[in-house]
């Protein structure tokens, strides 16, 4: 049986987008690194030239912590780099997230409804796709797996998704929180991905 769903290819392509991109990036991010580590080089010669006279032992050791500096500023930079890649390709989830079709938005909500409602909640919708969230928790209520109805309140200002709400616990199922809980839980293996 193919588990494959529309969410899953959503998420394909657009590692695969951001993977394309990353490759791209990351050679200009080599590029500059390279750079940074060629100035520190020049700097390092500089310091060696300076060095010579006050002595062999002094231009080795200062020529070590310069060509270390240099290194240590490249690496950081090509992790800066890595890691707004990293943002890049959630910030593109997103936003293709809301450029895929109502039946597939609607979908993802009642999937979402199903996994973290058990019955009986109040669904606070997102006021952008308040109708979205509306059709999802009708679906889910006409389907009666839950122990009881969800009831939908007035909207909220949020980004997609919704907010639910029950006797001591409310959940935030809003499109920035399941992203955010996404990359918490993938971001290692979409580094892996993007960065080999």
């Amino acid at each position: 049986m193919n588990n494959v769903t529309g969410g899953d290819k959503l998420i394909e392509k657009i590692i695969s987008d951001a993977r394309a991109e990353a490759e791209g990036l990351m050679t200009e991010a080599q590029k500059n690194a390279d750079a940074v580590l060629k100035k520190g080089r020049a700097e390092a010669e500089r310091i060696r030239a300076r060095a010579h006279a006050e002595g062999a032992e002094a231009t080795k050791a200062a020529l070590e912590r310069a060509q270390i500096n240099a290194q240590l500023e490249s690496r950081k930079y090509v992790l800066k780099r890595k890691r707004e890649l990293i943002d890049e390709a959630f910030d593109e989830a997103k936003k293709r997230f809301y450029e895929l079709d109502e039946k597939s938005i609607i979908g993802f909500y009642v999937s979402l409804l199903k996994k973290e409602c058990s019955g009986g909640e109040i669904i606070c919708p997102s006021s952008d796709h308040a109708g979205l969230v509306s059709a999802a928790a009708g679906c889910v209520n006409d389907e009666g797996e839950l122990k009881g109805e969800l009831t939908l309140a007035e909207p909220i200002e949020a980004c997609g998704g919704f907010i639910i709400k029950s006797r001591g616990y409310e959940k935030d199922c809003t499109l920035d929180a399941v992203i955010g809980l996404l990359k918490d839980r993938e971001q290692t293996a979409v580094a892996q991905i993007l960065f080999g």
